[in-house]
């Protein structure tokens, strides 16, 4: 069972991902991307978080159902960046 906690999925913006020294691919969504119903994305409270968020459920659901809703997300996104261990920066074709 998903409790709606506030917590959720970690997401980052570009900021964010250099911050905290991420590596691998970054995802974007498109702005005013429309989250599935189910879902909510807060940001971090922290203010060293500045840049994060969690995609929450908005209230309790079985993990299937919240899995189902996060697939339904990721197809809204797509490979844009790819960051190397040292913090360099390529754009993916």
């Amino acid at each position: 069972m998903v409790i709606p906690n506030g917590k959720g999925v970690s997401l980052f913006t570009l900021e964010g991902i250099l911050r905290e020294k991420l590596s691998g691919y970054a995802w974007q969504f498109k702005k005013n991307v429309n989250v599935e119903p189910g879902l909510k994305l807060i940001p971090d409270t922290d203010p060293l978080k500045k840049g994060h968020y969690h995609l929450s459920a908005v209230r309790h659901m079985p993990v299937d159902e919240y899995k189902g809703l996060l697939e339904k997300m990721g197809l809204k996104c797509h490979k844009y960046l790819k960051i190397s261990s040292d913090g360099k920066v390529s754009e993916v074709a």
